[in-house]
C-alpha cells in the first residue's frame, strides 16, 4: 500500500542490527512506498550471510526518535499535534521465525518483510445524541486538559509483543475542539467525531447546547487513563423532561348563610 495508518502516512523509519547483536547496519532510515513495495532512497540490500533484525515506526523523524539495542528501549517523542493529527505508530523486534529472541532474524528471503504497527496514540470518538428529536442544538464540544506533545517510551520484549513503558506528556495542556459548529442533536448516533490524541488522564469533556432557545453548557469529568492503542467511545446522551401537571379541582365548600324571611 502507498500509505499507512488513519493519516495515510507515506514514510517509515527502520532500524537494522546484525541478528542477536548491537551492531547497527543501519538506523533511522527513511523508508517510503512505490509500486515495488516500501523502499529507501538510495535503497538499502540484504547482507549476503548474515541475518537481520529490525525495529520499525511512521512516519519518518529526524533527531525526534531512538533506539538502543542494548536495553530495548525505542524512545518515541511526538511532536505538537494539536492539529492535523498524525496517526503515529511503531513496531516490534522482528524476528525470522516470530517466536522469541532465539529467531533467526530475517533475510533476503524474507522479502517485502511483513510488519505489524501498532498506533502510539489513542483514539477518542464522541457520539451526542438526544431522546427528544428537534429539541437541542449542540454548539461546541470540547475535550479539556489534553497534552499536545510528548515522549513514549516502549520496552521490548524477548518476541514481537511491544510493551510500553512510560509515557511522559511534555508541554502546556490544550482544550481540543471536537465539534465547533452547530448542529441538531439528533436521535440516532449520526453526530459525531473522531480524534487522535495524545494518551492523557484526569480530562473532561465541555459541551455546550442550545434547549428552548436558551444556552446551556455543562463540564463532563472523565475518570481514568487513556492508553496508546486504544480506542475510547463516549455516547453523551442529552434527555429532556416535558413538564407536565396533574391539576385537580377542590371541592365547593358550603358557605354560610341566614334565612330569609319575607
Amino acid at each position: 500500500s502507498a500509505n499507512i495508518g488513519e493519516s495515510n502516512n507515506t514514510t517509515m523509519g527502520v532500524y537494522a542490527f546484525t541478528h542477536g547483536t548491537t551492531t547497527a547496519y543501519f538506523s533511522n532510515t527513511s523508508f517510503g512506498a512505490d509500486d515495488a513495495g516500501w523502499k529507501a532512497s538510495p535503497s538499502k540490500y540484504w547482507p549476503l550471510t548474515s541475518s537481520l533484525d529490525f525495529v520499525v515506526y511512521s512516519p519518518w523523524m529526524n533527531n525526534i526518535t531512538s533506539y538502543d539495542p542494548a536495553t530495548k528501549i525505542l524512545t518515541f517523542t511526538i511532536p505538537d499535534n494539536k492539529t492535523n493529527p498524525t496517526d503515529y505508530l511503531y513496531g516490534a523486534e522482528y524476528f525470522n521465525n516470530q517466536t522469541g529472541a532465539d529467531g533467526n532474524g530475517y533475510t533476503k528471503n524474507n522479502t517485502p518483510v511483513n510488519v505489524n504497527l501498532k498506533h502510539a496514540l489513542s483514539k477518542v470518538t464522541v457520539i451526542v445524541k438526544t431522546t427528544v428529536a428537534g429539541l437541542f442544538t449542540l454548539e461546541s464540544l470540547s475535550l479539556n486538559n489534553l497534552y499536545p506533545q510528548g515522549t513514549l517510551i516502549v520496552q521490548y520484549g524477548g518476541d514481537d509483543k511491544a510493551v510500553h513503558k512510560d509515557h511522559t506528556p511534555a508541554g502546556t495542556q490544550y482544550t481540543h475542539k471536537f465539534i465547533s459548529t452547530s448542529n441538531p442533536v439528533p436521535t440516532d448516533e449520526t453526530l459525531k467525531a473522531s480524534h487522535l490524541v495524545f494518551p492523557s488522564g484526569q480530562t473532561e469533556f465541555t459541551i455546550s447546547y442550545k434547549v428552548n432557545g436558551i444556552s446551556e453548557e455543562q463540564n463532563i469529568p472523565l475518570s481514568g487513563e487513556w492508553l496508546p492503542g486504544k480506542h475510547y467511545t463516549y455516547t453523551i446522551t442529552l434527555t429532556a423532561t416535558e413538564i407536565l401537571f396533574n391539576p385537580s379541582v377542590e371541592g365547593w365548600d358550603t358557605g354560610s348563610t341566614s334565612p330569609i324571611q319575607l
